[in-house]
């Protein structure tokens, strides 16, 4: 007990230990990298309103939000822009520019051949940012919920300038009955800028709230060549419908089946077709 007290005031006595409170205590080697501060301020207006924490860098007015689960650091959102780094150079975006853009023309490689599934992705290969879409609408959602949340709002905002301009707050509103609308409504709209900011993406990897669904997905349908499917190619979905998608091209590249047949082993598409 003696030796432990000892040492407890030693460490009062030391600069780093000071007896304010520890929110204000920081070490000298740190005194002007950051600093904390909690505040009801949006990252953006286009954003909902939230409490959030925010890095602020002394000396500057620039706020960037913590990370969140699946943010990276190359894609930092700030009051009125996007950082992106390519190949590390960070560029700024400003919002209002981005939301203000020509819409992006698009070129399809090759129409993908339909299936008895009826993919949703085999609809909209024709448009990535709408296909990406579909994948955020059925990450962890059954297709007999989603698609008619997500047919609706590809109708009332149908390209990523409508989305960022006209804010969470109403699209929460419309994506309400599948839950987390909040959350899945600024994902949307962050997904919508990363892809103005960087329509020349190489994977999706590399715009916000993309996944490995997301990945696969555009490079089945909207790929350089429509041979993803084909053995050998490196794509072995784990989803259910893109592996079953897969087989299918296989099997009928190898002539066993026309083009309009289900194998036996097959089940219906019902969860996630249109």
């Amino acid at each position: 007990m003696k030796q432990r007290r000892k040492k407890i005031k030693s460490e009062e006595k030391s600069p780093y230990f000071k007896k304010e409170s520890i929110s204000n205590v920081a070490s000298p080697y740190f005194q002007n990298v950051v600093k904390f501060e909690d505040t009801n301020n949006t990252v953006s207006k286009y954003f909902i309103s939230t409490k959030k924490s925010f890095i602020k860098s002394e000396g500057s007015e620039r706020k960037i939000p913590l990370k969140e689960e699946d943010w990276e650091e190359k894609k930092l959102f700030t009051e009125n822009s996007v950082l992106i780094t390519k190949n590390r150079k960070t560029i700024s975006y400003d919002i209002e520019t981005l939301a203000n853009m020509k819409p992006i023309v698009y070129v399809p490689k090759f129409v993908p051949m339909s299936s008895p599934y009826n993919l949703v992705q085999e609809t909209l290969y024709y448009d990535p940012w709408k296909l990406l879409v579909a994948t955020t609408f059925l990450n962890r959602t059954k297709g007999t919920q989603a698609f008619p949340i997500m047919w609706k709002f590809l109708e009332e905002y149908s390209t990523p300038q409508k989305t960022i301009k006209v804010g969470a707050t109403k699209i929460a509103d419309l994506l309400h009955p599948l839950g987390l609308q909040n959350i899945r409504a600024e994902r949307l709209i962050k997904f919508s800028l990363t892809y103005l900011a960087n329509p020349d993406f190489s994977t999706p990897k590399e715009l916000f709230g993309m996944g490995q669904y997301a990945e696969d997905s555009w490079r089945l349908f909207c790929g350089e060549e429509d041979d993803a499917w084909m053995e050998g190619s490196g794509l072995e979905p784990t989803d259910k419908m893109l592996k079953m998608y897969i087989n299918w091209r296989r099997v009928v590249h190898k002539g066993y089946l026309k083009d309009n047949e289900m194998s036996i082993d097959d089940t219906k598409r019902e969860e996630h077709s249109a």
